[in-house]
């Protein structure tokens, strides 16, 4: 996602309130990243304001956090727990009838997985494409850029909606896979190889 001041702090992600926290990210008008399990965290790291960073918040038996695919620290906790009376929250935390509006995410999503595997256990590099598989609970791309609904791409059916003072960006919105036929290449070079032939491309 990408970030912009807001509040003194602000919660992305967020899943349990009333019943427990399961998980929720916390970043900070400072910009420290600082990931929540069910009784603890860490400060992680310093996020980059208007800048797009990927976040990946790890559990294995223990509790790991990564930013742009660097590993930022782990903890020990409990586990997540089964929260699914409760909502998951994108942007705010809608089960917190006295929490400030402040807690509000002031950024864009460009897109959220939940997985039932631990996908990340070192340092990485941060895919480029996202598509579902079997260890795909949800995936949401944003890209709907219209109406109330935000689409889960996961084949699992876990629509989400949209409340509040959260609205579509049409600058972050693509479509995502891109269909086939809409993608055009071009190449303006000649293309030949040391010897004058031409030379074939093939684009998939």
């Amino acid at each position: 996602g990408s970030t912009s001041s807001g509040g003194e702090w602000q919660i992305p992600i967020n899943h349990g309130w009333s019943t427990g926290v399961a998980y929720r990210l916390h970043i900070k008008d400072t910009g420290s990243l600082e990931p929540r399990s069910p009784s603890t965290g860490i400060a992680a790291a310093t996020m980059t304001v208007n800048e797009w960073q990927h976040v990946a918040m790890v559990y294995d038996g223990s509790w790991s956090i990564y930013l742009d695919g660097v590993f930022r620290g782990s903890w020990s906790d409990s586990p997540p727990g089964d929260k699914s009376s409760e909502a998951l929250n994108f942007g705010s935390v809608t089960s917190c009838g006295s929490c400030p509006t402040d807690y509000a995410f002031n950024g864009d999503f460009d897109l959220i997985r939940l997985s039932s595997t631990a996908r990340y256990t070192d340092s990485f590099t941060p895919p480029v494409e996202f598509e579902p598989d079997d260890d795909t609970i949800g995936l949401w791309f944003f890209d709907d850029g219209s109406g109330d609904t935000v689409t889960d791409s996961s084949g699992n059916g876990h629509d989400g909606s949209i409340s509040g003072v959260a609205s579509w960006n049409p600058e972050c919105i693509v479509e995502t896979p891109v269909p086939a036929g809409d993608l055009s290449c071009s190449i303006d070079e000649e293309s030949t190889d040391a010897d004058g032939d031409p030379i074939s491309y093939t684009f998939e």
